[in-house]
């Protein structure tokens, strides 16, 4: 009875552990149907905010697809206005560049045009230089065109001119380099002498003055006849009148004053000629026109007078001048000179550059 009472208190104890069991496996099943349930909803909730947000950025970039298109179109059109602009600068750089080649052959073609009549003008200077020097025999002269012509070309500073001025300082060193005589000195003599020559005295010159002889008084007695005293006071006043001298050459006769003045106009004729040679630097006339001077003094004019034998003494010491001297050749920078005008002359109008 003991073992009945046990077994049926045993009893219900197990038939509740089932039931707790399931209760319990109930419980954990809602408890976990409702945490998904709470899960799903939050999924759920944070799904539709996901959604929202990606609509939103949908709709943002929609928004901005439609700002980009519209920023690519102004950009076209920047684009295009550059294009635009750029055509347009350079239509304008190509119409400036015309604008300055056009005032660049202008002003070459003017100042070409000066510039060859600057050389134009130098040529002449070196033509002026060699007539000087070839035809004249004038030193100076020619060495005062060819410095003048000098000064001109540095003036112009043209770069092709520098073989033409390398041979003109050449030149001019050359006409520095040829001994100098002093001309003018010469010269100056000269004319003292033509200025001095009418007034030289002849050999048939008659005296200036007839010398006044003493007449002895008469010593003799008054011894003698009438007749007789007639005759000595003849004889005296001959004597005063007269008087024999020994020459040591000819006489000349008198000449007649229209022949005396040809015969001074004849020295200061061949005084002249030897003035000219001196000039034209001719020693072979200049030499010869002096030994016909010196002649002519020693033929017709007195000896013993000082004044002639001063001039006998300067015709024949400037007869000793030797007028020769090497003539230098300055023709090379006209040539030059030339060369470059001849290159040059074709393009003068044009303004075009030429090359030597």
């Amino acid at each position: 009875m003991t073992d009945n009472t046990a077994d049926k208190a045993a009893s219900p104890k197990k038939s509740r552990r089932p039931i707790i069991g399931w209760g319990l496996f109930a419980f954990v099943t809602l408890s976990l149907a409702i945490s998904a349930a709470v899960g799903a909803w939050y999924v759920y909730r944070d799904a539709e905010k996901d959604r929202t947000r990606l609509l939103a950025t949908l709709d943002e970039m929609t928004i901005q697809l439609a700002e980009l298109e519209k920023l690519k179109d102004t950009q076209a059109a920047i684009i295009r206005g550059q294009d635009d602009a750029a055509s347009a600068l350079a239509s304008m750089a190509s119409r400036m560049e015309e604008s300055e080649n056009e005032t660049a052959r202008l002003g070459n073609l003017v100042e070409g045009g000066r510039r060859h009549w600057q050389v134009v003008e130098i040529e002449q200077l070196l033509l002026i230089a060699n007539d000087r020097l070839q035809l004249h025999h004038d030193l100076a002269g020619a060495l005062h065109a060819l410095n003048i012509a000098n000064q001109r070309l540095a003036d112009i500073s043209e770069p092709r001119l520098l073989p033409t001025r390398k041979i003109l300082a050449e030149e001019i060193s050359a006409l520095k380099a040829v001994p100098e005589t002093d001309i003018q000195s010469m010269v100056l003599q000269i004319t003292a002498l033509i200025t001095r020559a009418g007034e030289l005295p002849l050999s048939s010159d008659l005296p200036r003055n007839f010398e006044n002889i003493a007449v002895q008084p008469d010593t003799a007695p008054q011894t003698t006849t009438g007749w007789r005293r007639f005759v000595d006071k003849l004889l005296v006043a001959a004597r005063g009148m007269l008087q024999i001298r020994q020459a040591e050459r000819p006489l000349v006769p008198l000449l007649p004053p229209d022949q005396e003045f040809f015969l001074k106009q004849n020295l200061i004729l061949k005084l002249e000629t030897a003035r000219l040679s001196l000039l034209q630097r001719d020693t072979a006339s200049f030499r010869s026109a002096l030994d016909s001077a010196r002649g002519w003094l020693k033929a017709f004019y007195n000896l013993s007078d000082s004044r002639v034998q001063s001039a006998v003494e300067e015709v024949t010491a400037l007869g000793r001048q030797d007028l020769r001297w090497a003539q230098p050749d300055i023709s090379g920078s006209l040539q030059a000179l030339r060369r470059y005008l001849a290159l040059s002359g074709s393009n003068a109008g044009t303004g075009e550059p030429v090359t030597q």
